[in-house]
């Protein structure tokens, strides 16, 4: 009798401390669940900080291709002895490029200011840079367009404006795909 006491005794402790392990597993996967949850929110939020600023430099990118034909246009009515204000499309084009290549912040008509990463890829980053490169030649060769004096110039040099804004276009176009 006393044996299967000391047996009924040492059984009851271990059905108890089962049960105790069951309930601390289920308490810790639960919180391991919570843990997990909370965990995500963080990386949630960052998805989608980095996609709102994908959207942005996509959107900055389109405007460049708009831009780069206001400025082209702004160049002829220059040249017909129009009062326009290239020189400012010419900036804001070589400050929002630099933005998209290098990240920072650039003011926009609608949201006022807005701060974008660098560019995401070499790629994209050469394509910006190679764009950046085809704009100096442009604004170089717009300048000399605005300054000549001759019908010959005159005459050639917008020809050549044309085929370097096209290739302009195409490049921005490029970048934004």
């Amino acid at each position: 009798m006393r044996y299967l006491e000391v047996a009924m005794h040492g059984a009851t402790p271990r059905r108890s401390s089962k049960a105790q392990n069951h309930s601390w597993s289920i308490a810790g996967i639960l919180g391991l669940l919570i843990i997990t949850a909370l965990a995500s929110i963080p990386l949630t939020l960052t998805v989608l900080h980095y996609r709102e600023a994908d959207a942005l430099a996509i959107d900055m990118a389109g405007r460049q291709r708009m831009l780069l034909e206001r400025y082209m246009k702004e160049l002829l009515l220059a040249a017909q002895g129009a009062a326009v204000r290239h020189q400012d499309t010419r900036s804001l084009l070589e400050q929002r490029l630099r933005v998209l290549i290098d990240g920072g912040s650039t003011s926009t008509q609608l949201n006022g200011t807005m701060t974008l990463p660098a560019a995401p890829t070499a790629e994209i980053r050469s394509k910006l840079l190679e764009q950046g490169r085809l704009l100096a030649e442009f604004t170089s060769l717009a300048e000399t367009f605005l300054v000549a004096q001759s019908n010959a110039t005159r005459e050639t040099i917008p020809k050549k404006l044309h085929e370097d804004n096209i290739a302009l276009l195409t490049t921005a176009n490029e970048a934004v795909t």
